[in-house]
């Protein structure tokens, strides 16, 4: 056997042993309860091929597995996670927020809209004083933000109890936000994600799911200005890395 051989052997044992190490068998779910003992191999935008033990390699889509599984692949930031990659992107942002939303007149719009965005993640209800005197001090703090406003939207989400509250409060925002139906299912999954128990409560997190700013509300309840003025910095700061990023990729 040549010594060429030798070093072809070796790499493809180095290759397999930390394949092996990174990958980790455990139970998946779908949604109609079917489960299957494998390990993540990879995922092609919405396909995610898991290998069980003895070597069978399933091909599953990502949106037939529960919401935990779908969770723990999107912890996994795999290259095909990237921020450089649009339609990985949208996905992430699909995942989480949906894929529907609505504007004060009831237009709907596509998730395809918060790409590259940093979201406010907005829980707001009619029947709540806290919520109708904090909601009209939003708009002058992304005002604030100067020319990196633009990188920020609100997304609107309603914990009223019926839809006719729940569409009142959002018209009466007289704003360029985004809500979440009220029927959507998404509105409680996303209030589950965050740990939000209490309204009126702002966070902000980027367009991957990462949370930013847990107690935005508290930002801008600061009237000092503060909380804006580290907002737009870190804003400067995130959105110039993430540029130097992708131009770096480019080349």
């Amino acid at each position: 056997m040549t010594m060429q051989k030798y070093k072809s052997i070796i790499i493809i044992f180095f290759l397999c042993a930390a394949f092996s190490g990174w990958a980790e068998f455990r139970t998946w779910t779908l949604g109609d309860g079917s489960t299957m003992e494998a390990e993540f191999e990879r995922r092609e935008i919405n396909t995610v091929f898991l290998r069980a033990s003895e070597g069978t390699l399933y091909k599953v889509a990502f949106e037939q597995l529960i919401l935990d599984d779908k969770m723990y692949l999107l912890d996994l930031k795999p290259d095909d996670y990237s921020r450089s990659n649009p339609a990985a992107r949208l996905m992430v942002i699909r995942n989480i927020f949906g894929s529907g939303f609505i504007d004060v007149n009831g237009v709907e719009h596509g998730a395809e809209e918060l790409d590259y965005k940093i979201l406010g993640v907005y829980f707001s209800k009619k029947k709540s004083k806290a919520c109708e005197e904090f909601t009209p001090k939003i708009k002058p703090f992304i005002e604030a933000l100067g020319e990196q406003a633009k990188h920020v939207k609100i997304i609107y989400v309603g914990v009223d109890e019926n839809k006719d509250d729940f569409t009142e409060a959002f018209k009466a925002t007289e704003s360029d936000w985004l809500a979440i139906p009220f029927e959507s299912p998404m509105r409680k999954k996303i209030a589950d994600r965050f740990k939000v128990i209490l309204s009126p409560s702002l966070l902000f997190v980027s367009s991957a799911g990462s949370v930013i700013q847990e107690e935005g509300h508290l930002a801008i309840a600061d009237e000092t200005g503060a909380g804006a003025t580290e907002f737009k910095k870190w804003l400067k700061i995130s959105f110039a890395d993430e540029d130097e990023s992708s131009e770096a990729e480019e080349e």
